[in-house]
C-alpha cells in the first residue's frame, strides 16, 4: 500500500468517532454546501469499491467528512447499503456498521446505534489481571504468570505491588471498546490480562478479530490465536484469526501491552461476513477444554490494499 495511502486510513481509522449533534442538522448550515460534491463522491466510491479492501479507504473518507455535513441522512444511507450488501468485504462491512452507530448516536437515536453495537459480536464480559511492567517494550517477550497457568484465585507480584484477577464494571465497555485503563493504576508502561469465559452450544469455526491499544497476543483454550507486536491506538479489526470454539465454555485470554494514551481493547466474534456472533457467558468453573484446530491467520484489509 502506498504511504501516502496508509498515512490517510491510520489517521482516518482512528479518528474519534462523531459527538452528538442535534438531528436536523449543524447549526448554521448554509443553503450552499461545498462539500456535497466530495461526499457524494466518497459515498459513490463506497457503492462502488465496498466489495473489496478498497472500501476501507472510502469509508475512511467518507467519515472524515461527516462532521461538515448539514444532513447526515445520506451518509447513514450510504453506509446502511454496505452493510446490507452481503457481498461485501467483511471489514467494510464492519467498518460500515460502526460507523452508522457513532452517527445514529450522534443524532440522538441511541436504540437504534445500540442494536448496531450488538450486531458487531464484541465480547463485553473481562476478568482482568495487573498491572505488570511494559517498561521498555519489553512485556510481549515476557511470559507473566497469567500466560503460564491460568488460576483465578492466584495473586501476583505486580508493578507496583500485590495484584489479582477481578471483575472489569460493565460500565468499562462502551460501545464495544474495553477500557482497561479505567481499572487499573498505572496504566502507562503496564502489561495486563482479560479473560473471557464464552459458551458455544457446538464445536464450531468462527472469526475473532482484535484492535488494541498496544502489542498483544490473544490465546483460545490455551493456543495463541494472534499476535500482534506493534504499538497503536486501538481500532476495529486489526488483527484477525479463525478459531475454534468448543462446546462448552471457552477461555479468550487477551495480553494487553500498552504505553500511553487509552488503554484498551475491541474484541469481537463474527462470522464469514463480518456479522457478529452472539455467545453466553461460560463458567470459570467448567474444566477447561482442548485446543481445536490450528488457528488461522486472517489477512486484514490495510494488507490487501
Amino acid at each position: 500500500m502506498p504511504r501516502p495511502l496508509a498515512a490517510l486510513l491510520a489517521l482516518a481509522l482512528v479518528a474519534p468517532l462523531p459527538a452528538a449533534r442535534a438531528a436536523g442538522g449543524a447549526p448554521g448550515a448554509r443553503a450552499a454546501d461545498p462539500g456535497a460534491a466530495l461526499r457524494a463522491d466518497a459515498a459513490a466510491a463506497l457503492a462502488r469499491d465496498r466489495r473489496g479492501p478498497r472500501g476501507i479507504v472510502a469509508l475512511a473518507e467518507l467519515g472524515a467528512l461527516e462532521d461538515e455535513a448539514p444532513e447526515l441522512a445520506p451518509i447513514a444511507a450510504a453506509y446502511t447499503a454496505a452493510i446490507e450488501d452481503r457481498a461485501a468485504d467483511p471489514e467494510v462491512r464492519a467498518l460500515a456498521r460502526q460507523r452508522l452507530a457513532a452517527l445514529e448516536r450522534s443524532r440522538g437515536n441511541l436504540q437504534r446505534s445500540a442494536a448496531q453495537v450488538r450486531r458487531l459480536g464484541f465480547v463485553t464480559r473481562w476478568r482482568l489481571v495487573g498491572p505488570f511492567d511494559d517498561e521498555g517494550k519489553r512485556g510481549l517477550e515476557t511470559a507473566y504468570p497469567p500466560e503460564k497457568a491460568l488460576d483465578l484465585a492466584a495473586r501476583y507480584e505486580g508493578k507496583v505491588g500485590e495484584v489479582a484477577w477481578r471483575a472489569l464494571p460493565d460500565e468499562a465497555v462502551v460501545h464495544g471498546f474495553v477500557d482497561l485503563g479505567a481499572a487499573l493504576r498505572p496504566a502507562r508502561e503496564v502489561v495486563a490480562y482479560a479473560l473471557a469465559l464464552v459458551e458455544a452450544p457446538r464445536d464450531e469455526r468462527v472469526a475473532l478479530w482484535l484492535g488494541a491499544s498496544g502489542a498483544s497476543q490473544v490465546w483460545v483454550n490455551g493456543a495463541v490465536a494472534l499476535s500482534d507486536p506493534g504499538y497503536h491506538p486501538a481500532r476495529l479489526d486489526q488483527r484477525g484469526a479463525l478459531v475454534t470454539l468448543r462446546r462448552g465454555t471457552n477461555r479468550i485470554l487477551v495480553k494487553l501491552c500498552h504505553q500511553g494514551g487509552r488503554m484498551g481493547f475491541y474484541l469481537r466474534l463474527a462470522d464469514e461476513r463480518g456479522d457478529g456472533r452472539a455467545f453466553g457467558t461460560g463458567s470459570p468453573d467448567a474444566a477447561a477444554p482442548a485446543p481445536g484446530p490450528r488457528p488461522a491467520p486472517i489477512e486484514d484489509a490495510l494488507a490487501r490494499l
